[in-house]
């Protein structure tokens, strides 16, 4: 029996003959070959290739090989940017009428392995291996083509990213070459320029008439402007319903309102309160007060066909009418109003009491002529 030492010694030999079958290859040509022949029977051979040719070209391999089937192989892989292996070929027995095979990336690994004996009959019938021969093409089936000088991609971009989602997947900032940089988006219709085109401000701008957002618009800030001077309209169906002046004038209904809130049409509310009224007619009934006798303001009336101290007809169609002025001479005109029927009331009072007096003078006097006429009556009735 072999000694354990004897042992370990022809293990270490044997892999060292096995390491010595395996060997690796670089090829950066555009096109070339790989030819494996041997005179000899060769087991466990493991050669490995790797093809880069320097540009995203297409691979086009011919290969030509006769092994034993299932035990020896030749394989091919396609190689992406990041080292990937995809494989896209296997090939293992006779095939002697050439087989063709593409790498799309410019990069492939070709790997011919045996653990068996291996033959290649090139018509040198003494010579076993294989042949494969390789070259670079831009056909039509390629991701990507040059047309005068313009690239067409069919998958995804990527800037800055190893995996683009999309047709164009930029990790990072773009720059475009509208006023200060910002990106020009065009299309057949037009254009938008998104980007801040000053120090003060992000702009957003087109050549189009108008904008059109198919989503509610939501402020972060809730603040809503105007640029420089101009106004803000608001607008349904084309048409300016609410303008804001740049001194703060709303117009609704109009486009020139000449008031804080400017309204052309109704209005409608369920309660309006009015602050900051200068005085109020709480002084008509003040003891010092002087009121207008009636019969001055029956003759303004007949005069002037509206009473004392109220705008005319003709006033209120030229000049508008305010509503805290009305409201506050309607209520003096109450208030005097008032005035009249408590000195209508005293006076009423005071004569139903001259009334009542005489009232009680009638009576008292119908009593003594009642009295008079009985005694009358009695002395007759004596006679």
């Amino acid at each position: 029996m072999r000694s354990f030492k004897s042992i370990l010694l022809i293990a270490a030999f044997l892999m060292t003959s096995l390491m010595s079958l395996a060997n690796t290859y670089y090829l950066s040509t555009s096109t070339g070959n790989i030819d494996y022949e041997e005179e000899e029977y060769v087991n466990n051979l493991h050669e490995t290739y790797y093809i880069n040719v320097g540009s995203m070209s297409k691979i086009q391999f011919y290969i030509d090989i006769c092994v034993e089937e299932y035990s020896d192989s030749l394989y091919v892989y396609d190689v992406d940017h990041y080292g990937n292996e995809t494989l896209i070929l296997a090939v293992t027995g006779h095939h002697g009428t050439g087989t063709t095979t593409f790498s799309l990336s410019g990069r492939a690994k070709v790997v011919f392995v045996t653990d068996e004996s291996v033959s290649y009959d090139d018509g040198d019938t003494e010579l076993y291996g294989m042949y494969l021969y390789y070259f670079t093409t831009y056909p039509t089936s390629l991701p990507y083509q040059f047309f005068d000088s313009n690239l067409w991609i069919a998958g995804n971009v990527g800037i800055g990213v190893y995996e683009p989602q999309e047709k164009l997947h930029i990790g990072g900032s773009i720059r475009g070459n509208a006023t200060g940089g910002a990106l020009k988006v065009k299309t057949q219709h037009g254009y938008v320029d998104v980007g801040p085109q000053s120090s003060s401000y992000a702009h957003f701008s087109t050549d189009r008439s108008r904008y059109l957002f198919d989503k509610p618009i939501i402020l972060q800030n809730g603040s809503l402007g105007s640029h420089g001077n101009t106004s803000l309209s608001l607008q349904t169906s084309d048409t300016s319903r609410v303008t804001i002046f740049n001194n703060g004038y709303v117009g609704i209904g109009t486009n020139s309102p000449e008031y804080r809130l400017d309204v052309k049409g109704g209005l409608r509310a369920s309660e309006i309160i009015v602050e900051d009224i200068d005085s109020f007619p709480d002084y008509v009934f003040q003891a010092d007060y002087s009121l207008r006798p009636i019969n001055e303001v029956k003759s303004y009336i007949i005069e002037h066909g509206h009473l004392p101290e109220m705008p005319s007809t003709a006033e209120i169609q030229s000049q508008g009418m305010n509503l805290s002025q009305m409201q506050v001479q309607i209520l003096k005109k109450v208030e005097e109003l008032t005035l009249y029927v408590i000195k209508q009331q005293e006076a009423i009072e005071s004569q139903q009491k001259t009334i009542d007096r005489q009232q009680s003078i009638i009576e008292s006097q119908q009593r003594e002529i009642d009295r008079l006429k009985q005694v009358e009556n009695e002395i007759m009735n004596l006679r």
